[in-house]
């Protein structure tokens, strides 16, 4: 009896001593998995790593020719800003001289428009020049001593002047209502008239107040003219000054 107690202490002994080191084989084998594995990503780990180095050194190379670019690029842009400064400077500098020639242009042409406007004014005054000088030899030119020449004389004469200068109108219109007067006056002297009749014609010119009205106002007519023209010249001579 005592010795199968032994043996069966001998064989639970056997089989805890195997199970332990049959657990410590396995864990043993566990563990050298594990350190393997451990070993193998410490390795992979470290093939990383350089990799990240590389790649650093990589990205630190980049960075400094990024950063030299920049530093040229910097420079390209402050040689830019610094050239494009000047141009606007010169820019507003042609805007300015460009205003300026626009208003020498601007004073130019209103000085044409007012040159033009003044040899237009002569051209009107030449125009003026011409019909003064009609208006001259209508009063020069001898009046008809008949009655019915005195009147086609002063009727073209009231033509003339109703184109020239309606003004002298009523002078003419005078001239035209006294002139039977006058003729009446006039043709009063009796043919083959004597000293005694012809001394009583030329008298009675002076008391006949419609007759010597008739010559009146030819004078008046022809002080008018002559102020009209003297005008008219003191005009032309003014704008002729203006112009040069």
């Amino acid at each position: 009896m005592g010795m199968k107690k032994t043996l069966i202490y001998a064989i639970l002994t056997m089989a805890i001593m195997a199970a332990f080191l049959a657990g410590y084989y396995i864990r043993g084998y566990y563990a050298l998995t594990e350190m393997e594995n451990y070993m193998n990503n410490v390795e992979a780990l470290k093939e990383e790593n350089m990799e990240l180095k590389e790649r650093l050194s990589s990205i630190n190379e980049e960075l400094m020719d990024l950063k030299s670019e920049n530093v040229e690029l910097k420079a390209k842009l402050d040689l830019l800003e610094s050239r494009a400064s000047s141009l606007v400077g010169e820019l507003e500098e042609k805007v300015r001289e460009i205003e300026r020639f626009k208003a020498m242009i601007s004073e130019k042409n209103e000085s044409i428009t007012r040159l033009q406007s003044r040899i237009e004014s002569l051209k009107e005054s030449l125009a003026v020049l011409r019909d003064d000088k009609e208006l001259l030899v209508a009063i020069n030119t001898e009046i008809p001593d008949d009655r019915e020449g005195a009147k086609r004389f002063w009727n073209d004469t009231r033509k003339l002047i109703e184109r020239i200068e309606p003004n002298l109108i009523p002078t003419v219109d005078e001239i035209i209502y006294y002139l039977d007067y006058y003729f009446d006056w006039y043709e009063s002297l009796p043919e083959n008239a004597t000293r005694q009749q012809f001394c009583e014609w030329i008298f009675s010119y002076s008391e006949n107040i419609e007759a010597q009205q008739y010559n009146s106002l030819i004078s008046k007519f022809r002080s008018e003219v002559y102020n009209l023209i003297i005008s008219h010249i003191n005009e032309i001579l003014v704008m002729v000054e203006e112009v040069s």
